[in-house]
């Protein structure tokens, strides 16, 4: 499954767009993993670093790798370096020890972009209130929500429970700067929360109005019986 999620972003700040691709049955024992294609005025075909899953599941036959289904580059913690940000909706906190029916509320991990970068995350992110099969990381955008002039990260959690309604779905925002911590600053949950809506499906980030300000666009293809819902909040 390489190039089941691709990105590209200046990881190493030399001015050119580096290349991520995600293959989330690649790297060690199929585990999954984010393939890195520095950029240049040549590209190699050979990835110049791989990022391995930190938590490979324990059983990938019954659990399946979800690591690297969702990428993206932004610089969120400012330091003018693009960062690597990947996507895991089927991982637990233990995931080599844990067993097939465990709850797996699923994890974003975050490698930090720099003159060379490594192959740990310096942050890792879980869902503040997690629940089985929540499925945190399954969308992921980027944009500087609330003006502080650095990119906030928003995380989707579309098949958590609100208000005992299964699967209706959850947006957690983590505000960007040097102090990114693995703590949400906002929750969004849907207006109306509606089981089986799995609002936070898709993300995206945007300024619609011009204002300069960007908006948070949330997909919730389940709403209504499956006619679905796209849900738009504006950048204050």
């Amino acid at each position: 499954q390489f190039g089941f999620a691709v990105a590209a972003g200046d990881v190493n700040k030399d001015g050119f767009a580096d290349v991520l691709i995600g293959a989330p049955f690649g790297g060690p024992n199929g585990a999954g993993a984010v393939y890195v294609f520095f950029g240049g005025r040549t590209l190699s075909s050979r990835p110049n670093l791989t990022l391995p899953n930190p938590h490979p599941p324990a059983d990938l036959d019954v659990m399946g790798s979800t690591f690297a289904s969702a990428l993206i580059a932004a610089d969120i913690n400012g330091d003018g370096y693009a960062d690597i940000i990947v996507g895991s909706p089927n991982t637990s906190e233990d995931s080599e020890d844990s067993q097939p029916d465990d709850p797996r509320p699923g994890r974003v991990y975050v490698y930090f972009g720099g003159p060379s970068v490594s192959n740990v995350p310096g942050l890792i992110l879980e869902d503040p209130t997690p629940r089985a099969a929540s499925a945190f990381g399954y969308a992921l955008a980027a944009g500087d929500l609330n003006g502080d002039g650095t990119a906030d990260l928003a995380v989707s959690a579309y098949q958590a429970v609100v208000d005992n309604r299964q699967r209706a779905g959850r947006v957690y925002v983590f505000y960007g700067g040097s102090a990114i911590g693995p703590n949400a600053n906002l929750i969004v949950d849907p207006p109306n929360p509606e089981a089986g809506a799995e609002f936070g499906a898709a993300l995206a980030i945007g300024d619609l109005n011009r204002d300069g300000k960007p908006d948070l666009i949330v997909g919730a293809p389940g709403f209504a019986r499956r006619a679905g819902r796209v849900i738009v909040y504006l950048g204050r």
